[in-house]
């Protein structure tokens, strides 16, 4: 299941920076995501999972680019504002969200409801170096 690796930008090592980010991050439950932006919203990072679950992770994807990229919207089917996605909120906005749950489409056709948490990632010197996302499927 979800193991530690980059995926979907082709390199097989994670950067530095990156594996910072993963560490700050911790592990995610079984059967959850992982996806992290850095500091800037750019997606940086996702595990395995995320990959299943989503179908494709758009690696370097920024914060506006994050609904339409990746097929979002909310659990009644409206489209969802990439800004207001919770990895948005914790990027932007230092904000942490527990239990959304929101609708992916994948390109393939299939269709999810996720339970998502999201927040964001301080150094040592209390400054945001990135935020993470953790989804799971609640149903499909």
């Amino acid at each position: 299941m979800g193991t530690s690796r980059m995926v979907g930008s082709g390199a097989g090592e994670l950067t530095q920076e990156v594996a910072e980010l993963v560490r700050l991050a911790g592990p995610g439950a079984e059967g959850e995501g992982i996806v992290i932006a850095d500091a800037t919203g750019e997606m940086v990072y996702a595990d395995e999972m995320a990959t299943e679950i989503m179908g494709i992770v758009r690696m370097g994807a920024g914060v506006e680019d994050y609904s339409v990229l990746h097929g979002v919207f909310t659990e009644e089917g409206r489209p969802y504002p990439s800004s207001d996605l919770p990895l948005a909120r914790a990027v932007l906005f230092q904000k942490t969200t527990k239990n959304e749950r929101l609708l992916m489409r994948r390109p393939d056709g299939i269709t999810y409801l996720l339970n998502v948490t999201a927040r964001p990632l301080f150094d040592a010197a209390k400054r945001q170096v990135g935020s993470v996302v953790f989804f799971r499927v609640v149903a499909r």
